[in-house]
């Protein structure tokens, strides 16, 4: 992992560029600067084309020329297309294999409605095997921030059975698993290990109750 001016950099290979922003950047600030001029150091000679979507905590994942739509994840087999998606809280998750990137919003009730199977679903049908699938789970909300009432723990404890600490839910512990049932390798997928809530260089809607969020993205860099 690489630390950037503006953004932790978890990914800079010839072919592909995630990421996510930390203070002082916010995904507008952010977003408002790659429609002018890129401020990231590692994408700023690439031509690119942000795009991005309206969010709703939903399981609906979309090619990336449909950006605008309602929907939480994006899939891309085209290079120089910058996908971004919007996290205050919530994980966003890097998918990739050797044609094809994903970025999703999976937040608690995305991933209640099924945004991992749906992402995966997306490759299943380009004809992309998962076990060829590799995964990073970026930053987000961790089990001992991550309190919920009764009424929430017990729906997620009927579908998924454990699901962290009593009164908690381990998110990112829930993504790995679905990925994991999907058919991706275990030595495929990584987690950043970080909270959005204890660490202060993120945003957190949870900490602070904030209407600022913080900007996933991805690339597969022009050839």
């Amino acid at each position: 992992m690489k630390d950037d001016k503006n953004a932790l950099i978890f990914m800079d290979t010839p072919l592909l560029l995630a990421g996510f922003t930390v203070k002082p950047l916010d995904l507008e600030t952010f977003y408002a600067q790659l429609s002018l001029n890129c401020r990231i150091s590692q994408i700023s000679e690439i031509d690119i084309k942000p795009v991005r979507l309206r969010q709703v905590h939903g399981c609906r994942v979309v090619p990336h020329d449909q950006a605008g739509v309602e929907a939480d994840g994006m899939i891309c087999e085209e290079p120089g297309m910058l996908l971004v998606t919007s996290h205050a809280d919530c994980f966003p998750v890097y998918l990739f294999s050797n044609d094809c990137i994903s970025l999703l919003h999976a937040g608690r009730e995305g991933f209640y409605a099924g945004i991992i199977h749906s992402g995966i679903q997306e490759f299943s049908a380009r004809r992309i095997d998962p076990g060829t699938i590799s995964a990073i789970i970026g930053p987000g909300i961790c089990p001992a921030c991550h309190s919920v009432g009764k009424d929430i723990s017990d729906r997620f404890r009927s579908r998924f059975g454990e699901c962290g600490p009593e009164g908690h839910i381990d998110l990112s512990g829930l993504i790995v698993r679905q990925l994991l049932e999907s058919g991706l390798r275990p030595e495929s997928i990584s987690c950043t290990g970080l909270c959005t809530c204890h660490d202060q260089r993120f945003h957190s809607y949870r900490r602070e109750r904030t209407s600022l969020r913080n900007a996933a993205f991805f690339l597969r860099k022009t050839l």
